[in-house]
């Protein structure tokens, strides 16, 4: 893993942790690699040398066609985009007809930043109706990475994409379609997760976006 400090166009500094052998890959066919990273509520691309220094941070611009470049708000209405995600799911479940479900949400909301609460919105959904028959007999779930990681949080994002275990505490999921929305869904999974646990935990987990990949970290 490559830590990188940066500076975000919201004045703040934070820290960042990246998949370096990922990054060491990227770099054999260019110097300079972009990657999409968040930050509270927005995100930014930031541009990453061979030496893993920060070149330049830019704030994430959606562009679509026959329209000017958007900078996206820092306002987006997160509770319609919500609304939507889960009005949608009784039109395609997204536990059996992922792909239809994201096309249809995928119409209807662009940025990042929404797609990616939209995303924690349905990955608490995904796992409440998934696991509902044991969570009604009482079933608590123990706090190991590695069993959270395969038994709960693995099976929701095979739906997404192509998956593949790294180590015991990270997972890559590839050919996925709106990956923001996919860490969404990660994030959904795990807090729903620590919810039916014995103790309440909080697991965190570090994730990088490149194309239509997503790379993700559990962290205790």
């Amino acid at each position: 893993m490559a830590k990188i400090t940066v500076k975000c166009v919201c004045g703040e500094i934070f820290e960042a942790i990246l998949a370096a052998d990922r990054l060491e890959r990227e770099f054999e066919r260019t110097s300079l690699v972009p990657i999409v990273i968040p930050h509270k509520d927005h995100f930014v691309t930031v541009y990453i040398d061979k030496n893993h220094s920060v070149r330049s941070v830019e704030r994430v611009i959606l562009v679509e066609e026959d329209r000017a470049p958007v900078i996206l708000s820092e306002e987006s209405n997160i509770g319609e985009a919500e609304q939507i995600a889960l009005g949608l799911t009784k039109e395609a479940n997204p536990n059996k007809e992922y792909n239809k479900f994201i096309s249809l949400l995928l119409d209807k909301i662009k940025s990042p930043e929404t797609l990616f609460r939209a995303g924690e919105v349905i990955g608490r959904h995904m796992w409440m109706n998934w696991r509902e028959a044991i969570l009604k007999m009482g079933a608590r779930y123990v706090t190991s990475l590695d069993l959270i990681l395969k038994s709960e949080l693995k099976p929701i994002l095979d739906r997404a994409g192509k998956t593949e275990l790294i180590g015991d505490t990270g997972i890559l999921i590839t050919e996925c379609a709106g990956p923001q929305f996919v860490v969404g869904v990660a994030q959904g999974v795990l807090t729903a997760v620590s919810e039916a646990t014995e103790e309440k935990i909080s697991v965190k987990f570090a994730y990088q976006i490149e194309d239509s990949s997503v790379s993700l970290t559990l962290i205790e």
